[in-house]
């Protein structure tokens, strides 16, 4: 037998393998991400437009910061997708 483990030929075979799976599943993990928060992004746009829409025929008056509210979830939106690159 071996000494040490690490001396045995599967073991390194081995943590080349896990390295190679590790970096397969990380890249997949990190797409999923970018996808769910895009759709994240979308549902929150839908639910605002409708909100917009209903608060509208309510009460007649449009919400005053829906552009505030735009343009900071697509800074959050760009923001989140460099970070995961």
């Amino acid at each position: 037998m071996y000494a040490l483990v690490e001396e045995a030929p599967c073991y390194h075979a081995n943590l080349r393998a896990h390295q190679r799976l590790f970096d397969v599943l990380l890249e997949q993990v990190r797409r999923r991400r970018v996808v769910v928060r895009r759709k994240e992004v979308a549902l929150g746009r839908q639910y605002q437009a409708l909100y917009e829409r209903w608060r509208t025929h309510l009460t007649g008056d449009p919400l005053p910061s829906l552009q505030f509210l735009r343009t900071k979830c697509r800074a959050l939106l760009a923001a989140d997708i460099q970070t995961m690159l």
